[in-house]
């Protein structure tokens, strides 16, 4: 291993992950495991003898099949919504803890068979992700022990790997990115630069984070239990053994259907082999309303782009389970005339991340030499990591003097070299009365799709409203995220946080004006702030997401985490 340094990036996927890291030529190159396989299941298991050892990977779902209430997969549709992934021998495990363990999975890898040291890395999330499925997800990489410098949509990490390959092209790209547990739409702007700036500008987005590649493994999965009853005459319920098998053979099921006409699986679950064989043509029509279903959001999202004065000029295929040949087949009859694109779709993503990682470190790196000409905090060029090969905490500077990004992004144009231009993925609000009908809704403050200007580092809204009575002593501020492109809507769901704004001592009369500030950051996660403007007494409010981790919780797993053993 060379005294250089690198970046990485990862696709934290629902079903598999990715990492890549950026060669001596500055290029992104995907690391494959200690497997030898270029993408990871994103699947954790705990030792039935000792559970302070864990595995992820292939042979973490592998084990599923023999140990399924030791196995957490699929945490990525509840992090940042459900505070529980799985218990094991009475430890409860949250989604970012497991987030934690794939992370470290990918992360440890790379580094024992990476040809030199990572300093930080670029993580991605689905474009429709909300603050709290952000936040969540910085937490997961947080007590993984990693450096992270910063969010990427996964649809602008497709386009920008896809972009930086063809700087003599401006295009708009609609971005279908199907993985194995979620499925985003995004329309974006790429453009060039005479001085070699790209641009990636997002124009929408919309997505489905309970749609993807498992879905369809779920039918097939349906159809092999109703096959094999009938077959094998067998009507009691089936075993967690009975049903890890059947998810198996489903997805290879699915995988063959993608090179040939027929696939079978022998399935032998009461001692006598059953042969049950499933055609292209019967996946099709079993997986149908799953695919309607993307042709739907898709739809949407291109249709809302031409509302917006732009047009998509092709189609860009992202994700694993692109591969299943109904999507092209579909995509190309839904949207006739627009040419479709695959650009590695399994691996799109990660490069896409590191790509942009390289830009990040070296505008940190001039950052930090800024401050330090200046005289400022030496401190703050260091951060604690943690040793993915040796599992112990260290201290390591936040980029390193030797670091590839600082020799081909040069650090004083680094914010130049690729201009993202995103939308906020959801809509935000707090609740109110509505004066039409004197009712509790949702005033939303910032809309979904609404344009972020990366310049000033974040969207920022003010909007006045009132207090109820006189005298009042404190307001609580409920603040609400949801999908509806509209000022004021009813309440559907619970709130994502709350914060109580103290006005103690200022006497103010019923309908006193009351400024409630939205700052929504670059990598998408919100801090709301509210000032009384007659007394000029500000209350800053700290946002506490519903389930989230805080730092001492997160300081706390990282520890335990650490201190636990990993298979390999």
């Amino acid at each position: 291993m060379n005294d250089m340094t690198t970046v990485v990036g990862i696709d934290l996927g629902t079903t598999y992950s990715c990492i890549a890291y950026a060669n001596e030529n500055g290029e992104p190159v995907v690391q494959p495991n200690r497997e030898g396989e270029r993408t990871t299941p994103s699947v954790v298991h705990f030792d039935l003898d000792d559970p302070t050892i864990w595995d992820a990977g292939q042979v973490a779902k592998d084990n599923a099949l023999i140990d399924p209430d030791r196995t957490a997969s699929f945490v990525k549709r509840i992090i940042g919504v459900n505070p529980v992934a799985i218990t094991v021998d009475g430890k409860t495990y949250s989604p970012e803890e497991i987030s934690a363990f794939v992370l470290k999975k990918v992360a440890g890898d790379a580094q024992a068979l990476m040809p030199m040291r990572f300093d930080g890395c670029v993580i991605t999330v689905p474009a429709y992700f909300g603050d709290a499925e952000k936040k969540a997800t910085l937490a997961a990489a947080e007590i993984a022990g990693l450096n992270v410098y910063g969010l990427l949509q996964e649809p602008v990490a497709a386009a920008i790997n896809y972009g930086c390959d063809r700087t003599d092209k401006d295009e708009v790209v609609a971005v279908f990115d199907l993985g194995g547990g979620t499925f985003d739409a995004s329309v974006v702007e790429i453009s060039h630069d005479a001085d070699g700036t790209t641009h990636i500008d997002v124009v929408c987005n919309d997505g489905d984070k309970n749609l993807g590649g498992g879905d369809w493994d779920a039918r097939v999965m349906s159809f092999l239990q109703d096959e094999f009853r009938e077959q094998a005459g067998f009507d009691d319920d089936f075993d967690e053994y009975a049903m890890q098998t059947f998810q198996s053979e489903a997805e290879k099921l699915k995988i063959a259907l993608s090179q040939k006409p027929k696939a079978s699986a022998v399935l032998n679950l009461t001692g006598k082999p059953v042969k049950i064989t499933l055609t292209a043509e019967e996946f099709d029509d079993m997986t149908l309303a799953e695919l309607d279903r993307t042709m739907s959001i898709m739809h949407a999202c291109i249709d809302n782009a031409k509302s917006k004065g732009v047009e998509a000029q092709r189609i860009l295929l992202v994700g694993g389970s692109t591969k299943m040949p109904q999507v092209e087949r579909r995509l190309a009859e839904e949207f006739p005339g627009v040419p479709l694109e695959k650009n590695e779709p399994d691996e799109a993503v990660a490069k896409g991340a590191v790509r942009y990682a390289l830009q990040l470190a070296a505008g940190i790196q001039a950052q930090i030499n800024v401050a330090s000409a200046e005289g400022g905090n030496e401190e703050e060029a260091f951060v604690d990591v943690v040793d993915q090969e040796t599992n112990t905490v260290e201290r390591q500077r936040v980029v390193g003097e030797n670091n590839i990004a600082t020799h081909f992004v040069d650090a004083d144009t680094a914010a130049n070299a690729i201009v993202i231009q995103t939308v906020t993925s959801k809509s935000y609000g707090v609740e109110a009365i509505d004066s039409a009908d004197n009712v509790l809704k949702v005033n939303n403050l910032i809309l979904k799709n609404q344009r972020i200007d990366h310049s000033l580092g974040a969207y920022e809204v003010t909007r006045r409203f009132g207090t109820v009575a006189d005298g009042q002593t404190s307001v609580l501020l409920q603040v609400y995220e949801n999908d509806f492109e509209q000022d004021v809507v009813d309440i559907d769901r619970d709130p994502l946080g709350s914060a109580q704004i103290d006005l103690t001592g200022t006497n103010l009369p019923a309908g006193s004006p009351i400024d409630v500030t939205f700052v929504l950051s670059e990598e998408g996660m919100l801090d709301v702030t509210a000032v009384e403007p007659s007394s000029g007494k500000q209350c800053n409010i700290q946002l506490v997401v519903t389930g989230g981790l805080s730092s001492e919780q997160i300081q706390e797993a990282r520890e335990a985490i650490t201190a636990m053993t990993m298979m390999v």
